[in-house]
C-alpha cells in the first residue's frame, strides 16, 4: 500500500498495486489456523486481522484508482485538480470475500448532502485545499 497507494500516486502505480493485492489475496486463501484453543489464540486473531487488512486495502486501492481527481490527502498525479462536477460524492465499496468473487471490489456512490441537520449550524461549502 505504501508503494502503490501512497499520498502521491498515479494510475499506473495503482493498477499495478491492484494486481499485486489480488495475488496476495489469492495466496491468503491457503492460510490455515492450526491452534484450536479458545483462550489467547493469537494465531486466529492474527489471521483475522490479516483478512481484515487485505479487504480494507483492496477497497481503498480500487476506490483510489477509480477516482480521477485530487482531493484532500488523495493526490492523483495524473489528475492534479479537484473535480467537483464529477466527484463531489461519497464512494461506497463492497468487498466480495471468500464466498464472493475471490476478492473482487464493487464500487458505487452516494451524494454529498449540502445541508445540515440543524438550524444551529450553517453549511460550510467545500473548497480546494491550498498550501
Amino acid at each position: 500500500m505504501s508503494q502503490h497507494a501512497a499520498v502521491f500516486r498515479t494510475d499506473e502505480l495503482m493498477a499495478e498495486g491492484k494486481v499485486k493485492l489480488a495475488a496476495t489475496y489469492e495466496r491468503f486463501q491457503d492460510v490455515g489456523v492450526t491452534d484450536r484453543s479458545l483462550i489467547w489464540n493469537s494465531d486466529l486473531v492474527e489471521t483475522m486481522e490479516l483478512d481484515n487488512l487485505i479487504s480494507q486495502a483492496s477497497v481503498t486501492m480500487h476506490g483510489a484508482y477509480n477516482r480521477k481527481e485530487s482531493r484532500g490527502a488523495h493526490a492523483h498525479e495524473d489528475f492534479p485538480s479537484r473535480d467537483d462536477v464529477n466527484w463531489m460524492k461519497h464512494t461506497v465499496a463492497w468487498f466480495d470475500g471468500w464466498g464472493g468473487q475471490g476478492g473482487g471490489v464493487r464500487l458505487d456512490y452516494r451524494p454529498v448532502h449540502e445541508y445540515t441537520l440543524t438550524d444551529d449550524a450553517t453549511y460550510i461549502k467545500p473548497k480546494a485545499r491550498v498550501y
